[in-house]
């Protein structure tokens, strides 16, 4: 799973968020690309419209997140570069894992 960023909060009220990315650096993101955040199981993609460095974390600002309330559904998500990888994700949400030796 290529999980690139985690969305930490929204930043200001008109849909910019701070996130911090994890496995690659944002000027290694093709703009013209979408990215994916998994909703109910279903990878949504987003566009960014620009990224901005803030210390060692971003302000993202998505196409299509123009509010503080639209971006305050994307904060605790994982940012992915694929289809899979955010169906990937979710679809381990809620499962229990068990070791047999340490019962």
């Amino acid at each position: 799973m290529l999980r690139i960023a985690q969305v930490l909060k929204s930043n200001g009220t008109d849909g910019e968020l701070l996130i911090s990315f994890l496995d690659i650096a944002p000027e290694d993101i093709d703009l013209q690309e979408p990215v994916f955040i998994a909703f109910d199981g279903l990878p949504v993609p987003f566009y960014m419209e620009s990224v901005q460095a803030k210390g060692n974390r971003f302000i993202v600002k998505f196409q299509d997140i123009d509010s503080l309330a639209e971006a305050e559904e994307l904060v605790g998500r994982e940012v992915t570069l694929s289809q899979e990888d955010a169906e990937e994700e979710d679809a381990l949400v809620g499962l229990r894992v068990r070791d047999r030796r340490s019962r």
